[in-house]
């Protein structure tokens, strides 16, 4: 059985083959909750980073926790760094296809600031997610201006 659905993240159209023992009530309930293939396989990207980011951020709490020599909080430190640059880099780039931008926006600050505040992983994960969508409306509003210029030929 066949059924129509809308991506809940891109909003294309879709169908999703389903099982012929699906009831209609059952299938009503669960096309809103789909997502077409390359919004999954981005939406696996995205969770996959941010939880590598988790991860190594609760280390370095729980190193600190511990209570462990300067030496090891170093190797400590040092592990998580070199964990946390590609999964940063990971999660910048999924961001960077999900708002369609050219360029990937990213800096070893983000990598910094996780290090001196891992406890505030979430505070950091969420603002560069909306620092990047406050960036990109930016964009799309320059975009906007100079269009409307070129055509009042300003």
């Amino acid at each position: 059985m066949k059924i129509p659905y809308t991506c809940r993240i891109c909003k294309a159209d879709g169908w999703a083959e389903l099982g012929d023992g699906c009831s209609e009530e059952w299938c009503d309930k669960l096309a809103p909750l789909l997502v077409c293939n390359p919004c999954f396989d981005l939406r696996s990207k995205f969770t996959s980073a941010r939880d590598k980011i988790f991860r190594a951020c609760n280390a370095i709490i729980r190193a600190e926790q511990v209570g462990l020599t300067e030496d090891d909080m170093g190797t400590v430190r040092r592990r998580c760094r070199a964990a946390l640059i590609p999964a940063t880099r990971q999660y910048a780039d999924a961001l960077r296809e999900y708002k369609k931008l050219s360029t990937l926006v990213w800096s070893e600050d983000f990598v910094q600031n996780l290090m001196q505040k891992p406890e505030a992983a979430a505070q950091q994960l969420r603002f560069y997610r909306d620092s990047l969508s406050a960036y990109v409306k930016n964009q799309n509003m320059q975009v906007l201006a100079a269009s409307v210029a070129t055509e009042l030929g300003v």
